[in-house]
Formats: C-alpha cells, sequence, structure tokens
C-alpha cells in the first residue's frame, strides 16, 4: 500500500521536470534499458568515441527505443536535430529541413546526429532521399532511426542503418522484469511514496514491456 501522507506528488523542481510518472520512467541512461548488457557497453563507446553509427532502433511500442535515441542526441559530444516523422515525413520535409542540417557544420565542430522518431511514418519518397543524405554528409552527420514497425522501411534504407531491436527475448524476461521493478522502485522512493511489492510485480507483468501502460497503471495506483 503506498504511502498515504505522501501520495499526492510533490509540487517540487521534480514534479515539472517529470510532469507524469511515465517522464519519470523513462531510462535516464544506458544501463536502466532493457537490453543486452553487451549492446548498452557498444553504446557507451560510440558516446566515448564519439564515433556514433547509423541506427534504427525497433520493436513495440514503449520499449525504450526513443529515449535510447535521446540518450546519444542529449550527449554534449553532439549537435542534434530531432524530427518527428509522424508529422514531419514528405520528401521535401527531408530536403528543406534534414538535408539542410546534416550538410552544414557544426558551430562548434562537433559531430551531428539527426534523430528521426516514427521513422515507419516517412512517405516512400522521403525514405529515398534519405538514403543518398545519409552517404553524402557521412563525415561529419549519423542518423538514428526509431520505427514501431521494421518491414516499412525499404530495405536499400535498412541496409544503410545497424539495426537494433528493442524486444525483449523471452529467456531474458525475469531478468529485465527484475530490473525494471528495481527501477520502480527508485523512482517511487524520489516522490517518497510505495506501492506493495507483490501489486508492482502485477503491473509490471500485465503490462511488460512498454514503459508508459506500466507508468500508467503505478500513477493511477498512487492516487
Amino acid at each position: 500500500m503506498h504511502n498515504e501522507q505522501n501520495a499526492v506528488l510533490d509540487c517540487s523542481e521534480t514534479t515539472v521536470k517529470y510532469p507524469t510518472f511515465a517522464e519519470r520512467l523513462r531510462p535516464r541512461n544506458f544501463d536502466e534499458l532493457l537490453i543486452a548488457d553487451s549492446v548498452i557497453e557498444k553504446f557507451k563507446k560510440m558516446i566515448q568515441t564519439e564515433d556514433v553509427m547509423n541506427m534504427i532502433f525497433y520493436g513495440m511500442p514503449g520499449t525504450g527505443k526513443t529515449t535510447c535515441a535521446s540518450i546519444f542526441a542529449n550527449s554534449e559530444c553532439f549537435d542534434t536535430l530531432k524530427i518527428n516523422a509522424s508529422m514531419t515525413n514528405s520528401v521535401d520535409d527531408i530536403r528543406n529541413q534534414v538535408e539542410r542540417y546534416a550538410s552544414s557544420m557544426s558551430l562548434y565542430s562537433n559531430r551531428k546526429i539527426v534523430l528521426l522518431d516514427e521513422s515507419d511514418y516517412l512517405s516512400n519518397n522521403a525514405q529515398a532521399s534519405l538514403r543518398g543524405l545519409i552517404e553524402k554528409t557521412v563525415a561529419n552527420c549519423r542518423f538514428i532511426l526509431t520505427v514501431n514497425n521494421l518491414q516499412k522501411i525499404q530495405d536499400p534504407l535498412k541496409s544503410r542503418c545497424r539495426p537494433f531491436c528493442f524486444d525483449v527475448p523471452f529467456l531474458s524476461l525475469n531478468i529485465s522484469i527484475a530490473k525494471l521493478i528495481k527501477t520502480i522502485q527508485s523512482r517511487l522512493i524520489e516522490i517518497n511514496v510505495e506501492i506493495d511489492e507483490s501489486k508492482l510485480r502485477q503491473i509490471v507483468v500485465m503490462k511488460f514491456p512498454d514503459y508508459r501502460a506500466i507508468a500508467n497503471d503505478i500513477e493511477f495506483e498512487l492516487l
């Protein structure tokens, strides 16, 4: 049972920073992601060497694809353009926004990253344009695409990016659930509330691996 005296989320800076529990629960570093440790180490090395591959993050909604891409994009090592491709998805958008950004040099000589979130909404012509752009700007820009449905991405575009699946393998299910529960408990400590461990596990198992759905159920439980 959660702590009744502290059930109402406080109005501190942390509440403003994380207006919902779903935002608070987002992984804050690579180690909190529910992907293989070997992949996490590769991602860390990309940050350390400031040499990011062109990548496609794919998998079920709510599994941390956009969050992982944002960890790269928010690093001080890179300049970043973030595009929501569910709304900005035409060939003209690629030419007018993405190409203009990717082709120019960074003001601070940083490597550039273009984050195209929900790239499975890109039109066929936009994807074709992006293929050439990735090759044209390879000297100073890298591209990270996130998709729910990898089949909607053209094969020539997929071949230019390293795919990483964010779906949790069945054999890793129990380990990943335990890891997520530990993260959730640490977030609950931040706002001075508790949820019965059996209830928390029930929520996680029912909605796993969707971070947002899990967080929404927890937020409801805290009312």
